[in-house]
């Protein structure tokens, strides 16, 4: 399966999302292979 989010190359400013891109970066930078699966965020208004 091959997924796409948008903006996952992107740093938000929101710290909470950040810090899972930074893991995500080393991840990469690792002579590994990998998968990142990342739950769906959905916004909502009350």
């Amino acid at each position: 399966m091959i997924g796409e989010q948008s903006n996952v190359e992107h740093n938000t400013s929101i710290p909470h999302f950040d810090s899972k891109f930074e893991v995500e970066e080393h991840i990469r930078s690792l002579d590994l292979t990998y998968t990142i699966l990342r739950p769906v965020f959905f916004l909502t208004s009350p």
